[in-house]
């Protein structure tokens, strides 16, 4: 519904990055900023990558013309 716009614009923002980080930078943060103005936390697990605890990266990062692209599992919500 269009009302619900700003909550999923919001939604969206809050899993990019306002910079670009391959897994491996990601792995020496304890915390980074999404476009929604949130914050997430990237930890390794058990020596898999996750992010806020909950969410895990699959696979590697893909370089696009703008950052990287790492897939996690989860939809994070605010």
């Amino acid at each position: 519904a269009p009302e619900r716009k700003a909550d999923l614009v919001k939604l969206l923002q809050g899993h990019v990055l306002g910079a670009a980080y391959t897994a491996d930078a990601l792995k020496t943060r304890r915390s980074v900023a999404t476009l929604a103005g949130t914050e997430v936390k990237p930890a390794l697990v058990r020596g898999k990558l996750r992010v806020n605890d909950e969410a895990r990266v699959a696979g590697k990062a893909v370089k696009v013309a703008n950052g990287y692209v790492l897939v996690i599992d989860k939809v994070l919500l605010p």
